[in-house]
């Protein structure tokens, strides 16, 4: 993931080869939300966590396949600092995420990663979802 003055971001990189792609998509532990589905390895060999989306052409037109890929990397760069190192994450969005509203994605975001251990150690569930709605 790139930072708005295009530099790479040191704690996330993009999961964008073939062979690195079949491997999550192979090994990887599946979990579904009624947003998105999410398949993640757990790769210690690595100190850094890199995220892929994949959006195929039935998700809908470019339009919509781009702003699926937009809401993905938005709630991506939002916790970009609680995630742990040495995750790969594949992420599927499906078509219900354009119509949902921002809020109910966010905090479903929130719950997977919280629930699998994808966040740091002391990073509160509640944490987040005040720091997204400014409590």
């Amino acid at each position: 993931m790139r930072s708005k003055q295009g530099q790479r971001d040191p704690l996330i990189e993009p999961l964008y080869r073939k062979k690195d792609i079949d491997y999550v998509k192979e090994h990887g532990q599946r979990l579904s939300t009624p947003f998105f589905t999410m398949r993640a390895v757990w790769n210690p060999a690595r100190d850094i966590t890199r995220i892929g989306v994949v959006v195929g052409r039935r998700f809908g037109t470019a339009v919509a396949r781009n702003r699926g890929k937009r809401i993905i990397r938005e709630l991506v760069r939002q916790t970009k600092e609680s995630f742990c190192q040495g995750i790969d994450l594949l992420i599927f969005p499906k078509r219900e995420l354009l119509i949902a509203k921002h809020a109910i994605v966010w905090e479903t975001w929130v719950q997977v990663l919280t629930k699998h251990g994808f966040l740091r150690e002391g990073i509160s569930l509640q944490e987040l979802l005040c720091k997204r709605s400014s409590c």
